[in-house]
């Protein structure tokens, strides 16, 4: 997957649409709100190898699962935003029905894959920084359905916005 300048990535998808896929924009913070992934300089990210490895798995997590797409999505010092694709919840896909949503209200996929994401990951980061049993990131995530075409829009612009800011 290739990235523009700011390190914002670019989607990974062919032609859906938001009738074909329910898109989510996933927020997952750092324990503490520290800034452990990286440095803004003069309105750029630049990772450091942490942020290196949160982006590698935000990546490799995708993979694990046929039905994710990433869409925009960027590492900032203390923070992973992204766009998250999944098969519309209506009807079948593929032969298979989808799983109900979880008692919380997030569809089981996304949450099954945030929570791989944040597994992988921390134990990553925490290797490489010697400390196996440290928090990397904060309980919980934030998750917000995407409702239209606009709105998607108006949040990849936000994202390609937000990191160019200080």
């Amino acid at each position: 997957m290739e990235a523009d300048a700011y390190g914002v990535k670019l989607p990974a998808f062919g032609s859906e649409t938001l009738m074909e896929a329910d898109a989510y924009v996933v927020k997952l913070q750092t324990y503490g709100n520290e800034p452990l992934f990286g440095d803004l300089v003069e309105g750029s990210v630049i990772l450091n190898s942490m942020g290196q490895i949160v982006a590698d798995e935000w990546i490799s997590a995708s993979q694990n699962y046929r039905d994710i797409r990433l869409d925009r999505w960027i590492v900032m010092p203390s923070y992973i935003r992204g766009i998250v694709l999944l098969p519309a919840q209506a009807g079948e896909l593929a032969g298979h029905t989808l799983p109900a949503p979880s008692v919380s209200g997030k569809p089981r996929l996304l949450s099954s894959f945030v929570a791989g994401f944040k597994a992988a990951a921390a134990k990553r980061v925490n290797l490489y920084r010697n400390q196996p049993a440290l928090p990397l990131w904060q309980r919980n995530y934030s998750q917000t359905l995407i409702p239209d075409e606009v709105a998607l829009g108006r949040i990849r612009r936000w994202l390609q916005e937000s990191s160019e800011q200080p």
